[in-house]
């Protein structure tokens, strides 16, 4: 029987350990990327630009514009990876009806800064239409305020008034 001698001996756990550590690195990398890159990739994308397709209806110069905005896991109107989205754009003094519905299983909210600041909450399958007068001009932040699975996804829609 051949018995190593004991300067041969941590040659094998320091391989050993080296091993763990590749693998101890490797596993922390992959959990950073699985959690960093889907709250970063929309930032990303915004600073390169993008092809922003995000839509929520037609922006219409007439008295009344109709926008509708749909709640999933995959953010407003699928914009997971848009930033801003939605972007609805209209005039001052236009009349604005808002349908909101959550296709998601989890409940939303719906707000829209100075216009909309209480807010509504849709349950499920649930839909709602907002009016109001777009009366002061500015940018407006649109987002959820109920913390969800999907809810940095859902911090990003804004509404302009032009005029």
């Amino acid at each position: 029987m051949i018995v190593p001698s004991p300067n041969q001996r941590p040659k094998t756990t320091n391989s050993r350990r080296k091993l763990y550590t590749a693998f101890e690195v490797l596993l922390i990398a992959m959990i950073t990327v699985g959690v960093v890159i889907p709250f970063s990739l929309p930032k990303l994308v915004s600073l390169f630009g993008s092809q922003n397709t995000c839509s929520a209806g037609a922006t219409a110069p007439t008295a009344q514009t109709r926008f509708t905005i749909i709640l999933s896991d995959q953010g407003f109107n699928k914009s997971k990876t848009l930033a801003p989205c939605p972007i609805l754009t209209v005039a001052r003094g236009q009349i604005i009806t808002i349908r909101v519905t959550n296709n998601d299983v989890e409940t939303h909210g719906f707000i829209i800064t100075d216009y909309l600041a209480s807010g509504i909450r849709l349950h499920p399958s649930q839909s709602q239409e907002i009016t109001f007068t777009a009366d002061q001009p500015g940018n407006f932040g649109i987002y959820c305020n109920i913390a969800c699975s999907i809810h940095g996804f859902l911090q990003k829609g804004r509404l302009t008034v032009t005029g």
